[in-house]
């Protein structure tokens, strides 16, 4: 993030007929370390503020560079990212508590764009609209023939797939949405051939599995074995345990067990804290990549607790 502050600073000393050129100049340079530099973010409500001026900035960069993978892959992750670990957390107090929808809209907001951004960007690369949104086979044979799957491009469909199947999730009683989510499974299917993102891949099959109806080919069993074994894989992603909470609370498991995988997650984040706090003196590296997973699931989990009396 504090690359992208210095170059927010830089673009401010040069005239706005070159600021577009500087900018796409140096835009790899700067902003790939950024997006590392975003992920180690833990401080939540720093993210919060933060994010959407950056985005802003990207928008701006690639009014002039739309082909430009490294600006789509950014600005799909980016709104994304912000919908889901921002927004959709925000909203738990909403729905849970004051019963507006504020940040249910923004969060909409924010995957309409991602998906907006991410279709133009397939166009580009010869896959035009009428194939994404059409038959699932083609969608799935065509993503494989016209793009080369590099990691940006496979990040790029992973958080597009995300904000399809959010989208979705986030307004069940439309079956026009709904109808989406074996295709937001094709775009997981495809960017994750191989396993990226430390943890998201399996986030994302397990909410597929776990939040959706199995005429639509849910299936809340294979969801929790997938839960168990990311957990194993990344013990520092507590967005996994956030998700087995929030799946155990949709299945409708057991009272006892949700309230023992609740105090399990809190305990976690509560000796993390204080390691990081004890550890200050000794150099120990307290931000890392999961971070900013670790934020998200910190508040989402201060939501659950404060409403808990209301929910159950």
């Amino acid at each position: 993030m504090r690359n992208v502050i210095y170059f927010i600073g830089l673009l401010s000393l040069v005239s706005c007929s070159s600021m577009k050129s500087l900018g796409v100049r140096v835009v790899g340079h700067v902003l790939e370390p950024s997006e590392r530099i975003l992920k180690s973010e833990g401080n939540y409500e720093f993210f919060k503020r933060a994010l959407p001026s950056e985005l802003q900035l990207l928008e701006t960069l690639r009014e002039s560079r739309k082909q430009d993978l490294t600006l789509n892959q950014l600005l799909v992750q980016g709104y994304a990212s912000y919908g889901y670990g921002i927004a959709e957390t925000d909203y738990l107090s909403e729905k849970w508590g004051e019963g507006t929808e504020i940040n249910k809209k923004i969060a909409v907001d924010c995957y309409l764009k991602a998906i907006d951004i991410g279709v133009g960007y397939l166009e580009f690369e010869g896959l035009n609209s009428g194939i994404f949104w059409g038959d699932l086979d083609e969608l799935e044979k065509n993503l494989k023939k016209k793009l080369a799957l590099s990691l940006p491009e496979k990040k790029l469909l992973l958080y597009m797939g995300l904000s399809l199947a959010s989208l979705a999730n986030l307004n069940k009683e439309r079956m026009d949405l709904v109808i989406h989510l074996p295709r937001a499974a094709i775009l997981k299917k495809v960017a994750c051939e191989t396993k990226i993102e430390n943890g998201v891949c399996d986030l994302f099959e397990a909410q597929l599995l776990g939040s959706r109806p199995k005429m639509l080919g849910g299936d809340p069993e294979q969801a929790k074995k997938i839960l168990v074994e990311a957990k194993l894989n990344y013990p520092e992603n507590d967005l996994l345990d956030w998700t087995d909470i929030e799946l155990s609370n949709i299945n409708l498991l057991d009272e006892t067990d949700l309230d023992q995988k609740i105090k399990k997650l809190a305990l976690k984040i509560e000796e993390r804290e204080e390691a990081r706090l004890s550890n200050l003196s000794e150099n120990v590296k307290t931000r890392n990549e999961f971070s900013f997973f670790q934020a998200i699931a910190s508040r989402k989990l201060e939501h659950l607790i404060k409403a808990r009396k209301k929910i159950f």
